[in-house]
Protein backbone atom coordinates (compact mmCIF):
# COMPACT_ATOMS: atom_id res chain seq x y z
CA UNK A 1 0.00 0.00 0.00
CA UNK A 2 2.90 2.52 0.75
CA UNK A 3 4.65 1.59 -2.09
CA UNK A 4 1.60 2.27 -4.59
CA UNK A 5 1.59 5.74 -2.51
CA UNK A 6 5.07 6.82 -3.25
CA UNK A 7 4.69 5.78 -6.77
CA UNK A 8 1.69 7.61 -7.46
CA UNK A 9 4.02 11.13 -6.02
CA UNK A 10 6.88 10.04 -7.52
CA UNK A 11 7.81 12.12 -9.81
CA UNK A 12 5.00 14.25 -10.74
CA UNK A 13 5.13 16.03 -6.90
CA UNK A 14 7.19 18.87 -5.49
CA UNK A 15 11.38 18.25 -6.00
CA UNK A 16 10.95 17.05 -1.85
CA UNK A 17 8.35 14.87 -2.17
CA UNK A 18 9.47 12.86 -4.62
CA UNK A 19 12.97 12.71 -3.21
CA UNK A 20 11.39 11.54 -0.09
CA UNK A 21 9.17 9.26 -2.08
CA UNK A 22 12.11 7.71 -4.19
CA UNK A 23 13.82 6.88 -1.07
CA UNK A 24 11.02 5.63 0.60
CA UNK A 25 10.38 3.13 -2.62
CA UNK A 26 14.44 2.11 -1.89
CA UNK A 27 14.26 1.72 1.53
CA UNK A 28 10.78 -0.68 0.88
CA UNK A 29 12.99 -2.57 -1.89
CA UNK A 30 10.82 -2.50 -4.85
CA UNK A 31 13.05 -3.58 -7.77
CA UNK A 32 10.25 -2.99 -10.00
CA UNK A 33 10.76 0.51 -10.06
CA UNK A 34 14.31 0.71 -10.95
CA UNK A 35 14.06 1.35 -14.54
CA UNK A 36 11.87 4.64 -13.09
CA UNK A 37 14.41 5.14 -11.08
CA UNK A 38 17.47 5.12 -13.60
CA UNK A 39 15.24 7.47 -16.14
CA UNK A 40 15.03 10.40 -13.34
CA UNK A 41 18.70 10.04 -12.28
CA UNK A 42 19.44 10.10 -15.74
CA UNK A 43 17.14 12.98 -16.92
CA UNK A 44 15.52 14.98 -13.72
CA UNK A 45 16.02 18.56 -14.00
CA UNK A 46 16.73 19.01 -10.60
CA UNK A 47 20.32 17.72 -8.96
CA UNK A 48 18.69 16.93 -5.82
CA UNK A 49 16.13 14.67 -7.23
CA UNK A 50 19.22 13.03 -9.35
CA UNK A 51 21.27 12.65 -6.06
CA UNK A 52 18.23 11.29 -4.46
CA UNK A 53 17.84 8.63 -7.41
CA UNK A 54 21.60 7.60 -7.85
CA UNK A 55 21.31 6.87 -3.95
CA UNK A 56 18.25 4.95 -4.07
CA UNK A 57 19.77 2.99 -6.47
CA UNK A 58 22.43 2.09 -4.43
CA UNK A 59 19.78 1.35 -1.32
CA UNK A 60 17.96 -0.46 -4.01
CA UNK A 61 21.55 -3.21 -4.98
CA UNK A 62 20.71 -3.27 -8.79
CA UNK A 63 23.90 -3.61 -10.34
CA UNK A 64 22.35 -3.24 -13.57
CA UNK A 65 21.98 0.57 -13.01
CA UNK A 66 26.17 0.55 -12.22
CA UNK A 67 26.83 1.64 -16.11
CA UNK A 68 24.20 4.47 -15.17
CA UNK A 69 25.77 5.28 -12.10
CA UNK A 70 29.29 5.56 -13.46
CA UNK A 71 27.86 7.70 -16.28
CA UNK A 72 26.63 10.49 -13.73
CA UNK A 73 30.30 10.68 -12.62
CA UNK A 74 30.68 13.59 -14.94
CA UNK A 75 27.31 15.25 -14.01
CA UNK A 76 27.86 18.89 -13.85
CA UNK A 77 26.14 18.98 -9.94
CA UNK A 78 28.89 17.81 -7.41
CA UNK A 79 25.84 16.99 -4.98
CA UNK A 80 24.76 14.03 -8.12
CA UNK A 81 28.73 13.12 -8.47
CA UNK A 82 28.87 12.77 -4.57
CA UNK A 83 25.85 10.21 -4.33
CA UNK A 84 27.88 8.61 -7.00
CA UNK A 85 31.08 8.00 -5.11
CA UNK A 86 28.73 6.91 -2.18
CA UNK A 87 26.72 4.00 -4.28
CA UNK A 88 29.88 2.75 -6.09
CA UNK A 89 31.08 1.94 -2.49
CA UNK A 90 27.55 -0.02 -1.96
CA UNK A 91 27.18 -1.32 -5.87
CA UNK A 92 30.99 -1.80 -6.94
CA UNK A 93 33.93 -3.49 -5.91
CA UNK A 94 37.35 -1.75 -5.21
CA UNK A 95 38.44 -3.69 -8.93
CA UNK A 96 35.70 -2.07 -11.32
CA UNK A 97 36.00 1.37 -9.83
CA UNK A 98 38.88 2.51 -8.27
CA UNK A 99 40.08 4.45 -11.19
CA UNK A 100 37.32 6.38 -11.42
CA UNK A 101 37.07 6.94 -7.59
CA UNK A 102 40.31 8.54 -7.82
CA UNK A 103 39.38 10.56 -10.79
CA UNK A 104 36.59 11.79 -8.34
CA UNK A 105 38.87 12.31 -6.11
CA UNK A 106 40.83 15.04 -7.93
CA UNK A 107 37.20 16.88 -7.82
CA UNK A 108 37.06 20.66 -7.27
CA UNK A 109 33.98 19.75 -5.06
CA UNK A 110 35.06 18.83 -1.30
CA UNK A 111 32.10 16.91 -0.34
CA UNK A 112 32.86 14.69 -3.66
CA UNK A 113 36.45 14.19 -2.17
CA UNK A 114 35.13 13.11 0.87
CA UNK A 115 32.73 11.00 -0.49
CA UNK A 116 35.39 9.42 -2.41
CA UNK A 117 37.89 8.59 0.73
CA UNK A 118 35.21 7.22 2.24
CA UNK A 119 34.17 4.78 -0.63
CA UNK A 120 37.45 3.90 -0.78
CA UNK A 121 37.36 3.50 3.27
CA UNK A 122 34.55 1.37 2.48
CA UNK A 123 35.61 -0.53 -0.22
CA UNK A 124 38.59 -1.50 1.98
CA UNK A 125 41.23 -0.35 -0.06
CA UNK A 126 44.48 -0.51 0.46
CA UNK A 127 45.66 2.94 -0.04
CA UNK A 128 42.21 4.48 1.72
CA UNK A 129 44.02 5.64 4.70
CA UNK A 130 46.99 7.57 2.04
CA UNK A 131 44.13 9.11 1.03
CA UNK A 132 42.37 10.21 4.36
CA UNK A 133 46.26 11.17 5.37
CA UNK A 134 45.74 13.47 2.15
CA UNK A 135 42.66 15.14 3.12
CA UNK A 136 44.51 16.43 6.24
CA UNK A 137 45.96 18.73 3.60
CA UNK A 138 43.01 19.58 1.61
CA UNK A 139 42.64 23.36 0.85
CA UNK A 140 38.93 23.04 2.29
CA UNK A 141 39.00 23.68 6.32
CA UNK A 142 35.43 21.70 6.51
CA UNK A 143 37.19 18.97 4.76
CA UNK A 144 40.58 18.85 6.65
CA UNK A 145 38.48 19.05 9.95
CA UNK A 146 36.43 16.00 8.65
CA UNK A 147 39.55 14.26 7.64
CA UNK A 148 40.37 14.49 11.40
CA UNK A 149 37.21 13.17 12.56
CA UNK A 150 37.36 10.23 10.41
CA UNK A 151 41.08 9.02 10.98
CA UNK A 152 40.21 9.08 14.71
CA UNK A 153 36.95 6.80 13.44
CA UNK A 154 39.60 4.18 11.93
CA UNK A 155 40.53 1.23 14.30
CA UNK A 156 43.86 1.73 16.04
CA UNK A 157 45.06 -1.14 14.59
CA UNK A 158 44.23 0.38 11.05
CA UNK A 159 46.21 3.66 11.78
CA UNK A 160 48.77 1.83 13.41
CA UNK A 161 49.11 -0.63 10.34
CA UNK A 162 49.29 2.42 8.27
CA UNK A 163 51.78 4.27 9.98
CA UNK A 164 54.31 1.31 9.82
CA UNK A 165 53.85 0.65 6.14
CA UNK A 166 54.63 4.56 5.65
CA UNK A 167 57.89 4.22 7.81
CA UNK A 168 59.19 1.15 6.15
CA UNK A 169 58.48 3.17 2.34
CA UNK A 170 60.08 6.00 3.67
CA UNK A 171 63.20 3.38 5.01
CA UNK A 172 62.58 1.88 1.46
CA UNK A 173 61.77 -1.45 2.80
CA UNK A 174 58.01 -3.36 2.49
CA UNK A 175 57.08 -4.52 5.96
CA UNK A 176 56.06 -8.18 5.93
CA UNK A 177 52.81 -10.15 6.83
Amino acid sequence: MACRRCSRWYPETTPPLAEASVRALAIVGDATVVPKVVEQAKTHPAATMRAASVEALGTLGDKSALPVVVELATDSDPLVRESVAATLARLGSLVEHKELLLTLRKDQAPSVRKAVVQALISLQAPDALDQLVSLLEDDSEDLRKEAERLMVAQPRSARAAHQADRRARAEGRTRCC
